[in-house]
């Protein structure tokens, strides 16, 4: 099963990144996306929607199961 957590954002030296751990067959990673920070304000952990589309072909290709620890929009659901 892949479990995907809440997302967040971290500032890098000027820069913005919104990332969520994620665990994959008892190891933990962390998938990341990041701007300067200008556009960073853009960027939402509100939901957990960027980060299920990113990992569904890894979930479908493996046949497992993907659990969401965080708000899901109802439309992606």
């Amino acid at each position: 099963m892949i479990t995907i957590h809440q997302p967040e954002k971290v500032n890098i030296n000027g820069k913005v990144r919104l990332q969520a751990k994620f665990e994959d067959d008892g190891m933990e990673s962390v998938l990341w996306n990041e701007t300067n920070g200008k556009f960073g304000q853009y960027m939402t952990t509100e939901r957990v929607d960027a980060f299920l589309v990113g990992l569904l072909w890894l979930g479908l290709k493996k046949g497992q199961n993907i659990k969401v620890k965080g708000p899901l929009s109802e439309k992606l659901f």
